[in-house]
């Protein structure tokens, strides 16, 4: 393990001012209740984590027994029931994620998970009590410092502070009513790099232009797109159907190509970017892919609270000729360094077993005062110029977000899916950026506060929040809430990043992703407005317990409900 990453320096630190014990304490006893109580009934593994009281995170550790499937306490024998506490550790029962429960499987082995290695990484805690041979069956497979890119060398992410127009938008109301007519505008050509596109008002609409004679290319991740036929996706399309029918337009001008992905690839899991550039001039950028989840062809004036069932998305539409054509090139480089892929990429879901899960118990969400945000747009001439910075991955988001970050004097207001830390497995840089933001939700001068998506399941919530805790991160900063996909920091209501860079270490060095750091007051305010909205009326508000084993002995347990898992939704 680096010997300067976060969890190095949290081991040692006291639980609280009336608890002296430590992380490193805490792990000694996890060790040791392992060797002497892993013949209990459906134990699986246990971590160092923290006591939840009505599903809400303390800092009080705890010792956390995965199981396989929950018991009713008085349906276990004598010998089968686990103490109420060890070592002075209280004891919480958790039933294993469904990563877990894959990762826990006699018959896995390291041949057999060696395509999605990486997206089995333990928890950062509970990398700490597993043996060494536990750990290189993920760890070989998932080394971040192994991957094939090489920034092309034509090209440069400069800044750019000129003259352009920025529209300024938001997912669900004020998507596909931006989206559509950027679409039509297409003059000749439009350059697309994606990862789903199955929304058949989008696909249709870029038909027209295959069929007007316009000239297409795209790059996308191609993994199978998750719960089509299904919810606000019922009627999606699935990407290889969409693409042999373009194919088949009489003399299409259509180009297409996967992302070459893996360590040897142009990224490392995901071709994740959302651009799409128009003749060279102007360009969508989105958090958000071309599904119906994300842009519903739908009038929420009507009733504004069933936006709440769509994801959340920032996007914007530019409008100036050298921010485009650096888009568009990348793209280029893209689609030529794809095209010498070895082989296709496999989907991850061949290899992966029907595994049931509990529905995660906090999805209900507050929605009784919704607004509807309207587009807006920004112009800035001449004499008044614009500063934009484009950002890829792997090519210069750290940098750009560290100095960000660490710019924040006044507020910092950060959304996106998640905030993960895996395994041991962490690079410097990713582990200095995760200390950056932790320092300013413990800095007193700075109102910092943290948007995240609900969680799959109550198990994926709490290795989230016992990592974050483990690090330092101020609890009572983070919120969760349904269908946000916005991935978007706003610094001193002046400063903004958005684009599509989820925070996980892959996601901010490794994967294909694109955003813009745009300085200026208006557009960050713009996009902070609605920010606080959400805080404020899109958060979820049930707080269903997550229970222990005592709280088993309850007469009233809620009645579990159980889904199985879509793998390419957990994953994605």
């Amino acid at each position: 393990m680096n010997s300067n990453s976060l969890i190095m320096e949290s081991l040692d630190r006291p639980f609280s001012k009336n608890d002296k014990r430590s992380l490193r304490d805490l792990v000694a006893t996890v060790k040791e209740f392992k060797a002497t109580h892993s013949n209990f009934s459906n134990f699986l593994s246990a971590k160092p984590g923290y006591k939840y009281v009505e599903g809400e995170i303390t800092n009080i550790p705890a010792i956390l027994v995965t199981v396989s499937e929950k018991v009713m306490i008085n349906n276990l024998t004598k010998s089968e029931k686990l103490p109420d506490e060890f070592q002075g550790y209280d004891i919480e029962v958790v039933e294993a994620s469904p990563k877990e429960k894959i990762r826990f499987q006699p018959y896995y082995n390291k041949s057999l998970i060696s395509d999605f290695a990486s997206q089995l990484e333990p928890s950062t805690l509970e990398s700490l009590v597993l043996e060494k041979s536990e750990l290189e069956v993920f760890t070989l497979e998932a080394d971040s410092k192994v991957i094939g890119y090489k920034p092309p060398t034509n090209i440069k992410l400069e800044e750019v502070n000129a003259a352009m127009t920025i529209l300024c938008h938001v997912s669900p109301e004020g998507g596909w009513k931006t989206l559509k007519p950027f679409l039509e505008g297409v003059e000749n050509h439009l350059q697309v790099a994606i990862y789903d596109f199955t929304a058949p008002h989008i696909t249709g609409t870029i038909r027209t232009l295959l069929e007007d004679n316009k000239s297409l290319k795209l790059v996308y991740d191609g993994k199978k797109a998750s719960k089509l036929g299904k919810g606000t996706k019922i009627n999606d399309i699935h990407e290889h159907v969409t693409i042999e029918d373009w194919k088949s337009i009489p003399d299409n001008k259509f180009e297409n190509m996967k992302a070459w992905i893996g360590k040897a690839g142009i990224c490392k899991l995901a071709y994740h970017t959302k651009v799409a550039v128009r003749d060279k001039k102007s360009f969508w950028l989105s958090s958000g892919n071309w599904q119906t989840s994300n842009q519903p062809a739908l009038d929420f004036t009507a009733d504004p609270n069933e936006t709440v069932n769509y994801n959340r998305e920032w996007h914007l539409v530019v409008s100036n000729e050298k921010l485009a054509t650096i888009f568009h090139k990348f793209i280029d480089y893209d689609y030529k360094e794809s095209g010498k892929k070895p082989v296709p990429k496999k989907f991850r879901s061949t290899f992966l077993p029907e595994v049931y899960t509990e529905v995660e118990l906090f999805q209900e969400i507050k929605a009784d005062n919704i607004r509807l945000f309207e587009p807006k747009e920004f112009s800035f001439a001449e004499d008044n110029p614009l500063k934009v910075q484009p950002i890829l991955t792997p090519d210069n988001y750290i940098e750009h977000a560290k100095e960000l970050i660490k710019s924040a004097k006044h507020s910092l207001y950060f959304q996106n899916q998640y905030i993960t830390r895996k395994g041991e497995n962490i690079t410097a840089a990713y582990d200095e950026l995760l200390g950056l933001l932790r320092d300013v939700t413990k800095n007193p001068a700075i109102d910092c506060k943290i948007l995240l998506r609900t969680p799959y399941s109550s198990a994926d919530r709490m290795e989230m929040l016992n990592d974050l805790q483990a690090i330092g991160f101020r609890m009572d900063s983070i919120k969760f809430m349904p269908n946000t996909h916005t991935k978007g920091i706003i610094v001193d209501g002046e400063r903004i990043l958005l684009g599509s860079h989820n925070w996980s270490n892959s996601g901010v060095e490794f994967n294909r992703d694109a955003s813009l750091l745009i300085y200026n007051e208006d557009i960050a305010q713009y996009y902070q407005e609605i920010f606080e909205h959400d805080w404020e009326n899109r958060i979820e508000i049930k707080r269903a317990k997550l229970f222990s084993l005592d709280e088993t002995k309850l007469e009233s347990f809620i009645p579990r409900k159980m889904v199985r898992v879509d793998w390419d939704e957990y994953f994605s």
